[in-house]
């Protein structure tokens, strides 16, 4: 534990203010899918989200959320859980003793992205699809110990098969087909031996945004995952799926089939408000080092940090007059001279908003980060203040960059759509925005761009949020965009020069 020893008006030395920054630049520089890091290092990252515990009951087989809400954070914090000792003390009773294997994800024991649009797009059948997903299944069971004996008295040679050549479909899928009623009563057995056992049995999935570059392949795959587990959701009780998916290619019509609307009810939408948010930045920040934890409680004495094996210190009461305490005093109350330019505490979650108001853990991790960067470089804040809303304004303009380049990693449309309005001032009616879009020359065959022509493409960026809509039909970007992509706003946070 650090000597900081701050009282509340206390002013910090160089050598307190160089450590507590130093330490704030990590905010930005690590992510859930880091596999360097240890389960015991992630959970003192990790905030447990009010919604945890409801995505772990059996019900809930779709958790939705944006790129960079957290779902493979919660996804992680799932197998962390079960890793670290003394861990399963976070989750409920009556979830302490499921078993957890994994469907699809990143790494070695999944097929690589490349694989599977050929593939699709050669067979292009829904039965394709469907032993894609079932064998792709079988595989992941085999990786549960007590599961496994049951698929290999079952399936034969293609057990062996399936083992040894998981990662390549092409060279099982004819097999899948023709074994197909062994494959799903394997799947009668797996409940029946769950349910003698009172055990339940889990299959996750995540990085489903990223199945294919095609995008066409990509929904048909989805879909049939879809369609299985709301099937099997019906049938079994002992042996459920959760579906870890971005929520705007839930919405999309592409992803209709029959009884889809009943995935509704068993499903979650991972959100973040604005006391949420606030409670996973003090809880990073108090677990940072020892010093932190101290300065936060300098800022706010009425803050309670409770020590927790697994998880670290956690705040116990991040309201409204914490948020401020912690904010004015590390930043400023206002962000200028004046209430003009708006309160700090509100100024961040609400520059974070995308255009369906919704702010990402990433976002208000890389606008302290870089903020701390940029104080590190550039050096003004006085006393007890850490930043400076200068550094803040900085912070946005590079999370609003790192926005922009992950939600191009799934969506490598939206940067090519967005930059037609580099130099534009916003708001725009419509139909000037369309007229800007016709640059693209949208048809039905890219199959790069979910949208045909500009109207639609509008629809598809606020459905993302990356435009938003106003009642009387103008068109606005959020700055958590705006800024990378260079679009101009009256009053707004100025573009970098």
């Amino acid at each position: 534990m650090s000597s900081l020893k701050l009282e509340k008006h206390s002013a910090l030395n160089s050598e307190e203010r160089r450590n507590l920054l130093n330490s704030l630049l990590a905010l930005c520089k690590r992510d859930a899918e880091d596999p360097s890091e240890s389960s015991q290092d992630f959970l003192r990252r990790f905030y447990k989200h009010p919604q945890c515990d409801q995505v772990m009951t059996p019900e809930i087989v779709l958790i939705l959320g944006v790129r960079g809400a957290g779902k493979s954070a919660l996804f992680k914090y799932l197998q962390a859980v079960r890793d670290f000792p003394g861990g399963s003390t976070l989750i409920l009773p009556a979830s302490q003793k499921d078993l957890w294997t994994q469907g699809h994800g990143t790494g070695e024991n999944f097929p690589q992205s490349g694989v599977l649009g050929p593939l699709v797009a050669q067979k292009n059948t829904k039965d394709t699809a469907e032993m894609f997903w079932l064998g792709r299944l079988l595989v992941a069971l085999m990786r549960v110990p007590r599961i496994a004996p049951i698929l290999e008295s079952s399936l034969g040679p293609l057990y062996s098969q399936l083992k040894n050549f998981g990662n390549s479909p092409s060279s099982w899928l004819d097999n899948i087909a023709s074994k197909r009623e062994e494959a799903y009563g394997a799947l009668d057995q797996i409940e029946r031996n769950l349910k003698q056992d009172s055990l339940r049995l889990f299959v996750a999935y995540d990085n489903l945004d990223v199945l294919t570059p095609d995008i066409e392949a990509s929904k048909r795959l989805i879909r049939q995952l879809l369609r299985q587990w709301l099937g099997f959701s019906n049938r079994y009780a002992f042996f459920r799926g959760k579906i870890f998916l971005r929520v705007d290619l839930f919405k999309s019509s592409e992803l209709d089939f029959p009884d889809s609307s009943k995935l509704a009810g068993k499903s979650i939408n991972l959100t973040w408000g604005k006391s949420q948010l606030y409670a996973l930045l003090f809880k990073r920040m108090a677990n940072l080092s020892g010093e932190w934890a101290e300065y936060l409680k300098s800022l706010c004495p009425a803050l309670i940090l409770e020590k927790k094996e697994a998880l670290g210190f956690v705040p116990q009461n991040v309201g409204e007059q914490e948020q401020a305490d912690i904010i004015n005093g590390l930043v400023s109350e206002m962000m200028g001279k004046t209430a003009k330019k708006g309160r700090t505490v509100k100024w961040i979650p609400n520059n974070l908003q995308d255009g369906n108001g919704v702010s990402v853990p990433r976002s208000i991790f890389s606008l302290f980060g870089n903020a701390a960067t940029h104080e590190t470089t550039d050096p003004k804040a006085k006393r007890r203040q850490l930043l400076t809303p200068d550094d803040l304004r900085y912070g946005l303009v590079e999370a609003s960059k790192a926005r922009v380049s992950e939600i191009g990693e799934e969506m490598p449309w939206v940067e090519r759509a967005c930059k037609i309005l580099e130099g534009k001032r916003v708001p725009l009616k419509r139909h000037e925005c369309e007229k800007y879009f016709t640059q693209l020359q949208l048809n039905e065959n890219d199959n790069e761009c979910p949208a045909h022509n500009p109207s639609e493409l509008i629809d598809w960026l606020h459905n993302v949020g990356v435009l938003r809509l106003t009642k009387d039909g103008r068109i606005h970007m959020p700055d958590i965009y705006r800024l990378a992509f260079g679009v101009k706003r009256i009053g707004g946070v100025p573009l970098p020069k």
